[in-house]
């Protein structure tokens, strides 16, 4: 989440599709329902959202991509237990 606003254009506008709803938690600061298909719907609160887009922008491009494929609630265990570690 440390991309600058580029003439008006949100960071999250930046992100993969399967992310922006994430990153847009943490940009409003306020939770949401996120809904990527019909079994992977989620309320994400912000503690959550800023732990996935830290680990998010961490991670190497290559892995980055089958980061964003996880179900989200996999992706929410994936980043505290990595965040845990350090």
């Amino acid at each position: 989440m440390r991309r600058k606003r580029q003439l008006g254009i949100s960071p999250c506008e930046t992100y993969p599709f399967s992310v922006r709803p994430i990153c847009k938690v943490v940009e409003e600061r306020q939770w949401r329902r996120i809904a990527r298909s019909t079994t992977d719907r989620v309320r994400m609160d912000l503690t959550t959202a800023h732990a996935i887009m830290t680990v998010y922008d961490a991670l190497s491009p290559a892995n980055r991509e089958k980061f964003a494929a996880l179900p989200m609630r996999k992706m929410s265990r994936v980043a505290f237990r990595i965040l845990a570690k350090h």
